[in-house]
C-alpha cells in the first residue's frame, strides 16, 4: 500500500511542478521522473533496501538466497582442499545447484506476491487512462468519414511499426513470442487524445479530417488490444485475461459520452497519466537497462513509424495530396498515454524486459516532448 501512495503523491507532485513550468508532455514527463526517482535508478541505488522493501518485494528470500551462493562457494572451496573426487564434485554442485533454483524459485514467488497490489494498482490506472479519453474525444458531428480511408489507416498506422518491430524482436534480438507481441501492442495502439491544435490542423487539411484520424486510431487501438490479450493468456493462461481486463475500458471510451468537464481533465493528466508512467518507471534502471540499438529502434518506431503507417495508409487509397496528408496524419502519433498503458501491463505482469520497457517508455516520452515541435511543423505546412 506503501508503494501506491508514494508512487501517486509523487508523480501528481511532480505534474504540479511541471505543469506550472510548461514543461512540454508535462503529464507523462512527470510520472517518468518520479518512477526514476522511486525506483532502481536512485533510490534502488541510494538505499537498496528500501526499495526492495517497498515495490520489488522479496528482500529476506533475496538475503537467503545470497547466503546460500556464499556457503555453496566454501563448500566447493573445501571439497577442492580436502581432496574430493570429481565424481564427488559434480555430485556436490548438481545439489546445490537444485538448491540454488529452489531459492530463486522461491524468491520469484514472494516478489510476485509482493507486487500483487501494484498488479490491481496498474490494472485500474490503465482502465482508467484509456476511459479517460471519453473526456477528450471528439463529438460526433454530421460529417462521417469514409470507412475504407478510416480502416486503411488505422491498420497501416499499426501494422507498419509492428511488422519492423516483429521482424527487429525476432529476427535480430530474438525475443520471445509473448515479449514481441506486446511491444508491437505497445508501438501499433492508436493515438490517446487530440488535442485543439491537433483537431484544427486535421480539420484544416480535411474536412472532417480529426474525426478521421480518431475512428481509424480506435482501429490500431483494437489491433493492439488483440496482441496484448492474445499475448498475456500465451503466457499466465486464464489469469493473463484477467490481467487484460483494464482494455475492456476500451470501447467505453467509445460508447459513454464523459461531460469533458475541467475537473475530469485535471484529474486524468494530473493523477491517473502520471502515475501509470511512473508505474512503469519504477521499473527499469535507466543505467544498467539502457541498450542503445532497442532504444534507437523503438522510439523511432513510436513516433515516425506511427507516422510514416498513418501517411501509407491514406495515400494508397489517392486522391489527396502529399503535403495534405502529412498535416492529416501528424496527430497519429499522439499515443504516448496509450503506448504507456500497454507498457504498464507487460511490466507489472513480467512479461516483458525491462530494457525494452524502458526503450518503449523513451518512445513515449518523446512522442509528448516533440508534441508541440511536431504541431509547428503542422502549422507550417499549412501556410500556402
Amino acid at each position: 500500500m506503501l508503494a501506491i501512495v508514494l508512487l501517486v503523491v509523487v508523480s501528481t507532485a511532480w505534474a504540479v511542478l511541471l505543469r506550472w513550468t510548461r514543461c512540454p508532455g508535462w503529464s507523462v514527463v512527470a510520472g517518468v521522473a518520479a518512477g526514476l526517482v522511486l525506483g532502481p535508478t536512485i533510490l534502488g541505488r541510494v538505499a537498496p533496501d528500501l526499495y526492495s522493501g517497498v515495490f520489488d518485494g522479496g528482500l529476506q528470500q533475496s538475503r537467503q538466497l545470497d547466503r546460500l551462493v556464499s556457503h555453496h562457494g566454501a563448500e566447493r572451496v573445501a571439497a577442492h582442499a580436502a581432496g574430493a573426487s570429481v565424481e564427488t564434485i559434480a555430485s556436490l554442485e548438481l545439489r546445490q545447484s537444485a538448491a540454488v533454483e529452489t531459492a530463486t524459485r522461491v524468491w520469484r514467488d514472494a516478489r510476485w506476491t509482493h507486487q500483487r497490489p501494484q498488479r490491481i494498482f496498474v490494472a485500474v490506472l490503465a482502465a482508467l487512462t484509456l476511459a479517460g479519453a471519453a473526456a477528450f474525444a471528439i463529438p460526433r458531428s454530421g460529417h462521417t468519414p469514409s470507412i475504407v480511408a478510416v480502416v486503411s489507416l488505422g491498420a497501416w498506422s499499426a501494422a507498419l511499426p509492428g511488422a519492423i518491430a516483429w521482424f527487429m524482436l525476432r529476427g535480430i534480438w530474438e525475443a520471445d513470442v509473448v515479449e514481441s507481441m506486446l511491444v508491437v501492442a505497445a508501438v501499433a495502439i492508436g493515438p490517446w487524445a487530440l488535442t485543439a491544435s491537433d483537431r484544427d490542423i486535421a480539420d484544416d487539411a480535411e474536412v472532417g479530417g480529426a474525426r478521421l484520424v480518431q475512428v481509424a486510431g480506435r482501429i490500431a487501438t483494437l489491433i493492439a488490444a488483440g496482441l496484448v490479450v492474445t499475448s498475456l493468456a500465451r503466457a499466465h493462461g486464464w489469469t493473463g485475461l484477467l490481467w487484460a481486463a483494464p482494455l475492456a475500458a476500451v470501447p467505453l471510451a467509445w460508447i459513454v459520452r464523459w461531460p469533458a468537464a475541467e475537473s475530469t481533465r485535471r484529474v486524468v493528466n494530473l493523477v491517473i497519466v502520471p502515475a501509470v508512467a511512473a508505474t512503469v518507471a519504477v521499473r527499469v534502471d535507466v543505467l544498467g537497462d539502457l541498450r542503445p540499438w532497442p532504444v534507437l529502434i523503438l522510439v523511432l518506431l513510436s513516433t515516425d513509424g506511427r507516422w510514416l503507417g498513418a501517411f501509407t495508409g491514406v495515400q494508397i487509397l489517392g486522391g489527396r495530396r502529399g503535403a495534405g496528408t502529412m498535416r492529416l496524419v501528424m496527430a497519429s502519433t499522439a499515443a504516448g498515454p496509450t503506448q504507456i498503458v500497454i507498457v504498464a501491463i507487460a511490466v507489472s505482469t513480467w512479461s516483458i524486459s525491462t530494457s525494452l520497457a524502458l526503450a518503449l517508455l523513451f518512445g513515449a516520452v518523446l512522442i509528448e516532448v516533440t508534441g508541440p515541435a511536431r504541431r509547428a511543423v503542422a502549422q507550417r505546412l499549412i501556410q500556402p
